[in-house]
């Protein structure tokens, strides 16, 4: 509501009214303006949250360190992303056209894929140097005459 009296006050004009939203040509303007620039802004933001979600990720130091520690990754992480969507669907009300709320939704999908994605690799590699390891061992038991 705060949008419509401080963007699109109602003043009497002489130009042609838009049937479908109730406003004149100048107001329109600025409703499109406004719009754009609310687009424009709302991509940089969503970019940039986009980025952050994906900055925190689970290492194999910090498997190696504790689990507690990828715990509290995983715990902020999810919290983060509660955070961003919130915000997503309350400026999602103010402004449903942009679809905000979808846009946050795929920023929050990709995070947790990256997340999911990142987590697999690392234990793979981790398993992978597990089982070199064994490997190593096993032959180098052989070659000692140990059975």
């Amino acid at each position: 509501m705060a949008f419509k009296s401080i963007f699109l006050s109602k003043e009497p004009s002489s130009s042609t009214t838009n049937t479908t939203t109730g406003l004149n040509e100048r107001q329109e303007k600025t409703r499109q303006s406004f719009m754009q620039f609310t687009k424009e802004l709302s991509s940089t933001y969503f970019t940039k949250c986009g980025l952050q979600l994906q900055t925190k990720y689970i290492t194999q130091e910090s498997l190696d360190q504790d689990t507690t520690i990828t715990a509290a990754l995983f715990h902020s992480i999810r919290k983060a992303c509660i955070v961003f969507m919130k915000d997503a669907r309350e400026s999602s009300r103010i402004v449903p056209e942009l679809h905000l709320s979808d846009r946050a939704t795929e920023i929050v999908e990709a995070s947790i894929r990256f997340q999911v994605n990142n987590g697999f690799q690392v234990l793979q590699q981790s398993t992978i140097g597990h089982i070199h390891a064994c490997y190593q061992e096993m032959m180098g038991s052989q070659s000692r005459g140990i059975k």
